[in-house]
């Protein structure tokens, strides 16, 4: 039976969240102080509250948060070098980049869990607080050898597409999930032929246990 699922999550604090997945510098942009739910102060590092001023809640939802992290800093950036280092060149030195940085983080994160099979892949998409909260999917087959996943909502693929640099967003986060399999488990094989991202119906990621 195929299982809709919008992932439960990990006890996760939103500062978690941030410090896990915002590039340093993401959230900094001019004109973006009215989607912060308290007042700037300058003059003192603790606020009302008794909290470092670094540490109030930004009072952002996800969708929020990817746009501020994405499409008024990161994406414009991107958009930068492309037209500096010529886009074709630029695109592929992305895939590797990101796929380098992918592996490297994966592969650490990894050394944590007690297994790197399947089960605990699947695991990982139904508790991680990030995959809860901006993908929507459900589950088509799994068992020991195949995970299976159709996903038919991804904040990445709405975030990057907006603002017409769905060709950027494929090569900086959905390449790079070929690595992540690879890194998670060297004998895991990612198998895709339609994302969210390039404009297709749905992504269909295919997780396969090699032998």
């Amino acid at each position: 039976m195929k299982e809709k699922t919008t992932s439960p999550s990990f006890n996760s604090s939103r500062r978690e969240f941030l410090k896990n997945i915002l590039p340093a510098g993401a959230i900094f942009c001019f004109g973006c102080s009215n989607l912060f739910g308290v007042p700037q102060t300058n003059d003192t590092p603790t606020t009302s509250t008794g909290k470092h001023k670094f540490l109030e809640d930004a009072g952002l939802n996800y969708e929020e948060i990817f746009a501020l992290m994405f499409q008024y800093y990161y994406i414009p950036v991107m958009k930068q070098m492309a037209g500096q280092v010529g886009k074709e060149k630029f695109l592929e030195q992305l895939k590797n980049a990101s796929s380098e940085a992918t592996a490297a983080s994966i592969g650490n994160m990894a050394k944590s869990f007690p297994t790197t099979d399947l089960t605990m892949m699947a695991m990982v998409y139904k508790t991680n607080p990030l995959f809860q909260h901006s993908l929507t999917y459900e589950t088509v087959e799994n068992t020991s050898r195949v995970l299976e996943l159709k996903v038919h909502e991804c904040l990445w693929a709405k975030t990057f597409r907006e603002v017409d640099a769905a060709d950027i967003g494929y090569a900086a986060i959905c390449y790079a999930d070929y690595a992540m399999a690879e890194a998670f488990n060297p004998k895991i094989k990612m198998i895709r032929s339609k994302t969210l991202m390039q404009g297709h119906d749905y992504c269909n990621h295919r997780y396969v246990m090699e032998e």
